[in-house]
């Protein structure tokens, strides 16, 4: 009778990790991908970007994870010096057009086959700010405009230099301003603006490469904090507290095709 009930106990504890095992969903995968070592760095003109294909040259292993898992630099912890050293070439392309989502799911999928990459997360005290909107009222700027698909917007009109660089985003998310932010900061940068849909950005900035009051005067663009209260009705709050972060713990090598 112990033994009968045994068998029946194993065979529904059998049963229920099978149910487990099924109900996790499965990530999407490239229907075709190709990696390469990068032999030749020099920088080409990159292919049109299409919603069914991944293509980066000369990309390291840090850069398609921090892609893959839409981190900060500061948010990849560990990994062997070569991923943030060697490049390589990526060609992915899935069977129709896809979400940003599902292609970040899909480099996950690729890192996790070509490049053996096993990741955890975890959370570490660490600096970021918070996007949000500066006005208690709700005003925006002038730069930041919702995406009206009967009246597309223009591309933009403020020019670049050495020392003024323009950020534009055409009928993408607020969202998609967040990592432009931190990788001027230098920190990650979320999103709670609490502002939905699709937007047309124009953020006009000086770079790092303003060194000295003499040069400042010249500039034709505010510092990026300012830029975004003036230009967006944006600010950023700066805080220190508990961060997600990816820690590598183990990758390869990629073998190629």
């Amino acid at each position: 009778m112990a033994r009968h009930v045994c068998a029946i106990w194993s065979w529904l504890v059998f049963l229920g990790l099978v149910a487990i095992t099924s109900a996790q969903p499965v990530k999407p995968t490239f229907e075709v991908a190709s990696v390469k070592r990068q032999i030749d760095p020099s920088p080409v003109q990159p292919p049109p970007e299409r919603p069914h294909v991944f293509y980066r040259r000369n990309a390291t292993a840090a850069q398609l994870i921090r892609f893959a898992f839409d981190l900060h630099a500061t948010q990849l912890i560990g990994g062997p010096s070569w991923i943030r050293r060697d490049g390589f070439e990526i060609n992915g392309k899935a069977a129709g057009p896809v979400s940003e989502q599902d292609m970040r799911l899909m480099v996950q999928s690729l890192l996790e086959e070509r490049f053996k990459l096993v990741t955890h997360q975890e959370r570490r005290d660490m600096l970021s700010a918070r996007l949000v909107v500066a006005s208690r009222d709700g005003t925006l700027g002038p730069n930041l405009k919702r995406c009206d698909p009967q009246n597309p917007p223009k591309d933009r009109d403020f020019a670049m230099s050495a020392t003024v660089r323009v950020a534009f985003l055409k009928c993408a998310p607020i969202s998609a301003l967040a990592p432009v932010v931190a990788a001027v900061l230098g920190f990650p940068v979320i999103d709670e603006t609490h502002l939905s849909g699709s937007w047309t950005v124009q953020l006009a900035y000086e770079t790092n490469a303003v060194s000295d009051q003499q040069n400042r005067s010249r500039v034709s663009a505010p510092p990026i904090r300012d830029a975004l209260k003036e230009q967006l009705g944006l600010q950023v709050e700066s805080t220190r507290g508990p961060v997600s972060v990816i820690v590598v713990d183990s990758i390869e090598q990629p073998s190629e095709n």
